[in-house]
């Protein structure tokens, strides 16, 4: 019952963490820096990836479910698309790191690729560098483009008369 409750209650905080970065502290990242966006966020990134390794190592619980990881890169995808897309990311473990680490985040992608339970500071340092550089490149990317969007329609909403 106890390995329940723990599970749960780290599994709850990192839900809360999750939700509260993405649905708050990006936003307020993207509406603060606009178009700078990336900078603030790669160090958010590595910072709240240092925190959640720090607290994975402390209390041994696995509650990213690395076994989904696998089983996703194992499934084809439905569309002639997909499965060319599924089929480039798994010719290549980089790939597969850069995909996990934009997608999840840096912290699951150093935990699924690390050879050792054991933490090295070295490899962490250059697997969270890499994997919140490819999260924060692409992110502040898809940030960009919703603020040109959205500069371009209060542009639009105030120079044309119709």
């Amino acid at each position: 019952m106890k390995k329940i409750l723990s599970f749960f209650s780290l599994y709850g905080l990192y839900v809360t963490i999750a939700g509260l970065f993405d649905f708050i502290w990006m936003p307020w990242l993207a509406y603060k820096f606009r178009y700078l966006t990336f900078f603030p966020l790669f160090l958010s990134l590595f910072l709240i990836s240092l925190f959640g390794l720090v607290v994975y190592e402390f209390f041994q619980e696995d509650m990213f479910f690395k076994e989904k990881i696998l089983e996703w890169l194992a499934k084809d995808g439905k569309y002639t698309f997909t499965k060319w897309l599924k089929r480039k990311i798994n010719d290549s473990p980089k790939r597969i790191f850069a995909v996990i680490s934009i997608w999840s985040g840096p912290l699951i992608s150093y935990i699924y690729f690390r050879k050792e339970n054991k933490v090295k500071s070295g490899e962490v340092l250059k697997m969270f560098s890499l994997g919140t550089l490819y999260c924060a490149f692409f992110w502040s990317v898809a940030i960009d483009i919703i603020v040109a969007l959205w500069d371009f329609g209060a542009f639009l909403a105030t120079n044309i008369k119709l």
